[in-house]
């Protein structure tokens, strides 16, 4: 798995990131992966909160499903203050629900105040593969830097099999629309928690 990942990275090296859109300052673009047929999706942007405010934001409450209306069920197996681990099913519509269990880590450099959260789909034996789901692969991150002016910058990654027999065209345009609309949705709440 850890070979398969590190090709899929060296491949993805050389592949240019395509421009999409800019919506509300938020420039969505996209990256061609070799072999595979989604994408990798990243929006980068800025925000009148702190590094460390929109990060917490983005972290949020382990049991809070409020920022995805497609969460059907989430079971928090691990919550500590700097990693998780949870499992989730998401509504698809007109397809079979989805499930994968997360695990998610907040790490934070004390000399530049970067903070970078990592969310990575593993297989836990608690959790095994059922008949009635289709399971997926998701890795992302999100990285906040402090802005010497305020605010922060950040860049916010993430690539998503999600399994199952939905034809690639089908799924480009609605991964990248919820990916840009929760960051949106993290920045507005990052900003007014101010």
């Amino acid at each position: 798995m850890l070979w398969t990942h590190l090709a899929l990275l060296f491949l993805c090296a050389d592949v240019p990131w395509q421009r999409e859109a800019v919506d509300d300052g938020l420039l969505l673009e996209v990256q061609s992966v070799p072999s595979a047929s989604l994408e990798n999706i990243r929006v980068t942007g800025n925000s009148t909160a702190s590094a460390e405010v929109f990060a917490q934001a983005w972290w949020g409450d382990a049991a809070d499903l409020s920022d995805n209306p497609s969460l059907a069920k989430r079971e928090i197996l691990l919550d500590r203050q700097d990693e998780r681990l949870f499992y989730d099913v998401v509504s698809v519509p007109l397809a079979s629900n989805r499930d994968y269990v997360m695990h998610a880590v907040r790490r934070r450099d004390d000399k530049s105040g970067v903070i970078t959260l990592s969310f990575k789909s593993v297989e836990d034996r608690r959790k095994p593969v059922t008949p009635d789901l289709v399971r997926m692969r998701v890795e992302a991150s999100v990285t906040f830097t402090p802005d010497p002016r305020g605010g922060c910058q950040f860049v916010y990654t993430i690539s998503t099999d999600i399994g199952g027999w939905l034809p690639a065209f089908v799924l480009k345009g609605p991964l990248r629309s919820a990916t840009l609309g929760s960051a949106k949705e993290l920045r507005r709440r990052a900003q007014t928690a101010k």
